[in-house]
């Protein structure tokens, strides 16, 4: 399929991952909130990359999920080396033209994060999107996936009888970014 999408809009310019303000709908103070709602997310998912496009779909005769699935691949927003089932990233794009969004993860969260999931994560930020308010809508998308993200995260914990919040305390312990009582 990617091959087909090629032709029709060929090479990707290359883009980074995180916040990519193409159509310039975002103000500056916006986009540096998203930027930390971005990090926040990286913070919490060391293992995924959550990256937001802003983007006038080129051709409207494909279904927009199409030119996201064409940038999720070609535009370097996924390093090369997450390939397949490794990888764990996320694209929301966005076209504030013609009101559309789209979310795409990557194969390693597919089996975690199906379409009906997706559907509602992007329908934490429809209305925000029906009004235009761009930076709100992608906000709640965010915040849509980390709680989905978290409930996945719980339910391994259950399952296999891992305390993440152990395994986290003991990682910040580890960095000197968490004193126990008593420590200096």
């Amino acid at each position: 399929m990617l091959t087909e999408v090629q032709r029709v809009f060929g090479v990707a310019a290359s883009l980074e991952p995180g916040l990519t303000d193409l159509d310039q709908i975002f103000s500056k103070s916006e986009r540096r909130r998203l930027s930390k709602t971005l990090k926040h997310f990286r913070r919490r998912f060391p293992q995924c990359q959550f990256s937001v496009v802003a983007s006038v779909h080129p051709s409207p005769k494909l279904p927009f999920s199409v030119y996201a699935f064409w940038l999720f691949n070609t535009s370097g927003i996924c390093r090369k080396i997450d390939k397949g089932g490794d990888n764990h990233d996320l694209l929301l794009t966005i076209d504030a033209k013609r009101g559309l969004a789209a979310l795409l993860v990557g194969y390693g969260l597919e089996p975690f994060v199906g379409p009906q999931h997706i559907e509602e994560i992007l329908n934490a930020g429809k209305s925000a999107l029906q009004a235009g308010n761009w930076a709100e809508a992608v906000k709640a998308i965010v915040n849509a996936a980390d709680a989905r993200l978290a409930s996945i995260c719980s339910g391994l914990n259950q399952t296999f009888g891992i305390e993440i919040q152990k395994i986290y305390e003991a990682d910040k312990l580890r960095k000197g970014e968490l004193v126990c009582q008593g420590e200096y």
